[in-house]
């Protein structure tokens, strides 16, 4: 038995460590100071190599937390990547930049140790932590560098201060945007021909980020509630619990539904084929969770719904981090099942 090709994955992102120099409230992962775990190197080479053994991945991301804290993952793993043809990216927050030789010096190994990409995060809540002079640093030595793409990630909302036009004039220059205003990703590229600008989008309001949602926030296209998720299975994670998670997007320890278990010990083509016959996780493809949200809200009133949603993933957070909502889709997975055939033999 394989899997389907709708779930066949074609990029990994190893959050290498939840710990972090800034405590960022509305980041996916739940990161900060406090945290200690990290990913076992030993586990995400043979991950890696599995995953390209079974499926020919295209990308691994190292992301966190701060992977930089993580210096012998990225000493193994990106070599590895190299090797194997497969593309690497790094997401960072710039943390170590205050020291223009030394960054330019350190992201230069990290290219000739065969990274592809980098990412630089900076918003208004790495900004509490990160002095505006590392991007800067870290930016304008990567434009040094024969890096494939350079991005600085930035989230925001109609109160934030580093916006894609702080960053610009932070940067002295003026950046194509990644994503329009409908969240449509669009390819640019500099007269270099690589792929540089400014990724931006919304801020997640998940984990502890929820205390500081605006009663009176604008209000966003609600098309995540109706979005189906063509991203499970097919972009996994490696937790630094050493599980495989569906999606790279918000901590998944022990979550029912889309932790699919320890990569240690198991097979993992047979943990992503057991998911892959899972009925929420189909409905989850096909349908998406704003669909199983609302179908469970509607027979059961304690179910929250909120106004306003700036992504998927906060519809999918809700989901899954309301007990009484994956209580009721866990129950009713017979009545899901039904509801899954009918639309597919239609």
């Amino acid at each position: 038995m394989s899997l389907p090709e709708y779930f066949t994955p074609d990029l990994l992102t190893v959050i290498s460590t939840n710990r972090c120099t800034a405590e960022c409230k509305h980041c996916c992962m739940n990161s900060g100071f406090k945290r200690k775990e990290k990913v076992s190197t030993e586990t995400a080479l043979i991950t890696i190599k599995k995953l390209h053994e079974l499926f020919h991945i295209k990308c691994v991301v190292f992301a966190g937390g701060e992977p930089t804290l993580h210096k012998d993952l990225l000493s193994e793993a990106i070599p590895l990547c190299k090797s194997l043809g497969i593309n690497s990216r790094l997401i960072t927050n710039a943390s170590w930049a205050s020291n223009y030789g030394k960054t330019k010096k350190y992201l230069h190994e990290l290219y000739e140790s065969g990274l592809d990409e980098l990412n630089i995060s900076f918003d208004d809540y790495h900004a509490k932590f990160i002095d505006p002079k590392n991007i800067v640093n870290a930016w304008n030595a990567s434009k040094e560098i024969n890096f494939k793409s350079v991005y600085i990630a930035n989230s925001q909302d109609y109160r934030s201060k580093i916006t894609s036009s702080y960053i610009m004039n932070l940067l002295g220059e003026n950046l194509p945007l990644r994503f329009d205003d409908d969240g449509k990703s669009t390819i640019v590229f500099d007269k270099e021909n690589k792929n540089i600008g400014i990724s931006n989008s919304k801020i997640m309001y998940l984990f502890k980020g929820m205390d500081e949602i605006d009663p009176d926030l604008p209000h966003f296209s609600q098309t995540a509630l109706y979005m189906p998720c063509h991203n499970i299975i097919k972009r996994l994670a490696l937790n630094p619990f050493n599980h495989i998670i569906g999606c790279c997007g918000f901590e998944l320890k022990n979550n029912e539904f889309l932790d699919f278990g320890p990569v240690d010990g198991n097979d993992l083509q047979r943990l992503l084929i057991d998911a892959s016959d899972d009925i929420i996780i189909k409905a989850l493809y096909r349908f998406g969770p704003g669909f199983l949200l609302r179908y469970a809200a509607r027979y059961n009133s304690d179910i929250k719904i909120r106004k306003n949603y700036n992504s998927i993933c906060e519809v999918c957070y809700d989901l899954m981090h309301q007990k009484v909502a994956s209580d009721f889709i866990n129950e009713h997975c017979t009545d899901i099942a039904k509801i899954l055939f009918t639309a597919e033999h239609r």
